[in-house]
């Protein structure tokens, strides 16, 4: 997820995208990486992280495809960020 972001960050940066949010891009420089692995584990281990994003991912499915599929439009040279927002594999062959 951090590489996607870096990725993502830097994409936007090439295209010249205006007002990036700068905590954010300070975070997902290359040399911070380790940084922002750290606290987006924590983040997301956290209550915090549940309400803020798992909850809301969970009931907005339309709404995140959409975003994941306009991040893949504008953002073409990332493999991270590729792989990130790659389908899911269909699981309702695994049920049956």
């Amino acid at each position: 997820m951090c590489r996607a972001i870096t990725g993502a960050f830097a994409g936007l940066r090439a295209d010249g995208v205006a007002g990036l949010p700068r905590n954010l891009a300070v975070l997902h420089s290359p040399l911070l990486r380790a940084v922002a692995v750290r606290y987006w584990a924590r983040t997301m281990r956290s209550a915090t992280g549940e309400q803020w994003f798992a909850a809301h991912t969970r009931h907005a499915g339309a709404e995140m495809r959409a975003l994941a599929d306009d991040m893949a439009a504008r953002i073409t040279d990332s493999p991270a960020l590729t792989e990130l927002l790659r389908p899911p594999p269909d699981t309702a062959l695994l049920s049956s």
